[in-house]
């Protein structure tokens, strides 16, 4: 994805290999029992396909919402947001997510 001067978020490749990506992630979430993050993957291609406007902002923070989901069941953390999870982590986040992240703040 990139975003242009006038600020609107496009995307450049294949958008069939990445619904297709998205659709084995969903998949694989599914198989490993994290059904939330899957539903959350699964919003963002809907949010993604909405006619006339895609919801941009919607399959953001559904993508970040299945970030959390696995965040969560990875650490155990069932209660903290992503962004209270990821401060009592020592290891870092890799690029973009390092400076993406701190943007979201601690709000559930």
């Amino acid at each position: 994805m990139a975003v242009s001067s006038t600020n609107i978020v496009g995307f450049q490749g294949s958008t069939e290999a990445f619904e297709a990506v998205v659709t084995d992630t969903t998949t694989t979430l599914e198989k490993t029992q994290r059904p939330t993050a899957a539903k959350h993957l699964h919003e963002v291609l809907q949010d993604l396909s909405r006619r006339q406007e895609p919801d941009l902002v919607g399959a953001i923070c559904h993508a970040m919402g299945c970030l959390e989901a696995v965040a969560r069941d990875i650490t155990g953390d069932e209660k903290s947001t992503l962004g209270l999870i990821l401060k009592k982590r020592p290891e870092p986040v890799p690029a973009p997510l390092d400076t993406a992240l701190p943007k979201v703040g601690d709000t559930p």
